[in-house]
């Protein structure tokens, strides 16, 4: 689904947003984040560690949410100038 809304309290704060996409992958949840910026080369955790941060928060909501067990969720982020998701480890 495109532009999955999401909404979770916890911790004193309320986090709001949109997920760009959320599929099944292999029979597991993915989400998948979009970045019109030009495709870093090598470890996109070391040039982009915030974009990581952000998919992986969203895996984590949408674990918190009850729609995935922990660690069910694959959290990738396509950079729309290629043609392949960047898939997160952990």
């Amino acid at each position: 689904r495109l532009e999955y809304p999401v909404a979770l309290a916890g911790e004193g704060r309320l986090v709001v947003g949109y997920v760009d996409l959320v599929a099944v992958r292999d029979g597991r949840l993915a989400v998948v984040d979009f970045k019109t910026d030009a495709p870093p080369r090598g470890d996109v955790g070391a040039s982009h560690a915030a974009y990581v941060a952000q998919v992986r928060s969203y895996a984590r909501l949408l674990e918190a949410l009850g729609l995935a067990p922990p660690g069910g969720v694959d959290a990738g982020l396509l950079f729309t100038a290629e043609q392949e998701v960047r898939w997160i480890d952990g």
